[in-house]
């Protein structure tokens, strides 16, 4: 998000955005998978991380069940931007209504009542984004008036959450559990919003109508969860 407010949605247009650095060297496949998602809202048409290391070449053999060779830029190849990003004292952020490029700290936010919350879509549907959830809603439950709506991206995610223990931990904390799919976030009816209400989703779109007839809020698990706990937008840390 914090990418998305330096860019906005349109100077990536028809391009690939590149990323690299220690942070992104760090990401897991879930974390590569969201950033590069992201992209789309840019306007551009490729997000591409070509730095892998062994064990997540491994990982990605397995799930897809063939060899996997990653690609980089040619040598001689042309940026027409570069951009610098210093994520060390970087804190959570959010993106207001009506576009992902709108985008705050969530200290400023704090306090912006919810209605709702929805964790899902192919940005944050996977098992890693339920796991970091339950962390922080297990054995507590959810603002009295608030609903979480939970909707795994995949039946694998859906599994993998069921066998672990994660959903259950959702389950008992309050949370809606939806079936694998998009959801609100492509007009489905588990997540869309009503006239009035308000959403915190770690959907990539929070355009007016993409969610329903509510306002839609952008942010990461994380956030979502702990703001469904406060019933106001807040950041984890403060739970």
């Amino acid at each position: 998000l914090y990418i998305l407010k330096k860019l906005g949605t349109k100077k990536a247009a028809l391009k690939t955005v590149e990323f690299y650095g220690k942070a992104v060297r760090g990401l897991d496949l879930p974390g590569r998978i969201t950033l590069c998602s992201m992209v789309t809202e840019m306007a551009g048409i490729i997000g591409f991380i070509p730095e892998y290391g062994d064990s997540l070449k491994t990982e990605i053999e397995n799930l897809s069940g063939t060899k996997f060779s990653p690609d980089e830029a040619d040598e001689d190849c042309f940026y027409s931007d570069t951009l610098e990003i210093d994520v060390s004292g970087l804190s959570p952020q959010v993106a207001v209504p009506f576009s992902p490029d709108n985008v705050q700290d969530v200290s400023e936010l704090k306090g912006v009542k919810i209605d709702s919350g929805f964790i899902g879509s192919c940005t944050n549907g996977r098992t890693e984004d339920f796991a970091l959830a339950s962390q922080i809603l297990k054995g507590k439950k959810i603002k009295e008036g608030v609903t979480l709506k939970v909707v795994p991206a995949t039946k694998r995610v859906y599994k993998e959450i069921l066998e672990r223990g994660i959903l259950e931990d959702l389950f008992r904390s309050g949370a809606i559990i939806s079936n694998p799919g998009c959801s609100g976030c492509a007009e489905g009816h588990i997540g869309l919003t009503g006239k009035g209400e308000v959403q915190v989703s770690t959907g990539n779109r929070n355009f007016a109508g993409k969610q329903g007839k509510g306002k839609t809020y952008l942010a990461s698990p994380a956030v979502v969860a702990a703001s469904c706990l406060a019933g106001h937008i807040t950041n984890p840390k403060d739970i």
